[in-house]
Order: structure tokens, then C-alpha cells, then sequence
């Protein structure tokens, strides 16, 4: 067994596959395994190669959608509540850069707002108080 080549430390030179819609959805078509490696390469304007290396680099991501493959949110860690508090915890641990933490936060929570994780917020106004008048009662009376 060969040991697989080394990864380049930036996705970007992985090519157009690693785009995040794009990759997302190379990531559900192998999971439901409809299409041959070929056919997807044809698709993706890649060659053959490419596919498989795609393939092993997100094998993890891969068997997790294919196992939850009702869920349209399988394999998108960002949609999992925990795994936000885990970058959370990275960026409290170690980011010193205050610009890309509080971009990284703002992120974070833009996607547990689109998901409805965060609970509405509901504003209470002091009401004005309220007058009720029966008219042919004598309230005095009662």
C-alpha cells in the first residue's frame, strides 16, 4: 500500500473541486454513490484523479453524509451547533488577531441565525394603561 501524497497546507490549490458549494455537493454525490468517479469527473470538468483524490482527502465527511443522507445538513460542520462551540473554543484558545476572531464570530453566528438555533429576541413596550367604560352600569353600585 503507497502512502498517500502529502496535501498542500493551502485548499486553494486544490482546485475548483474544494469551492464550498461545489465541494458540498461532490461531497453528496459521492455519498449516494449513484455516479461512477468518471462520470463525476466528466461533470466537474476534472480529470479521473481528481475525484479520487477528492475522495480521500473527505473520506471522514463522505461516510458521514452517506450515513445520514436524509439530512440535507450532513457534512457541513458549521450547521452542527457543537462544532461551532469547538471553533469558538479554538479562537478563545489561541487566535490573537482581534479583526479575524470577531469575523470568525460574526460568521459562526450568521449560520446558527440561518439554521433558527439562536432564540428570538422579543421586545416588550410599556403598555398604556387600560380604560374599560360600561355603558348603563353603575359601577358605584356594585
Amino acid at each position: 500500500m503507497t502512502e498517500p501524497a502529502p496535501e498542500p497546507k493551502n485548499p486553494r490549490h486544490w482546485g475548483k473541486l474544494e469551492r464550498p458549494g461545489i465541494r458540498r455537493k461532490l461531497i453528496h454525490e459521492l455519498a449516494r454513490a449513484e455516479k461512477t468517479q468518471q462520470q463525476l469527473a466528466d461533470e466537474y470538468g476534472v480529470v479521473k484523479s481528481s475525484i479520487t483524490e477528492f475522495k480521500q482527502r473527505h473520506t471522514d465527511r463522505i461516510t458521514e453524509v452517506a450515513q445520514a443522507l436524509e439530512d440535507e445538513f450532513a457534512g457541513l460542520w458549521i450547521a452542527q451547533k457543537v462544532d461551532r462551540l469547538d471553533q469558538l473554543q479554538d479562537l478563545y484558545e489561541g487566535d490573537d488577531d482581534p479583526d479575524r476572531v470577531r469575523l470568525r464570530k460574526e460568521l459562526l453566528r450568521a449560520a446558527a441565525e440561518e439554521l433558527g438555533q439562536i432564540p428570538q429576541r422579543t421586545t416588550i413596550v410599556q403598555a398604556q394603561p387600560l380604560e374599560v367604560r360600561l355603558v348603563g352600569v353603575d359601577t358605584e353600585q356594585l
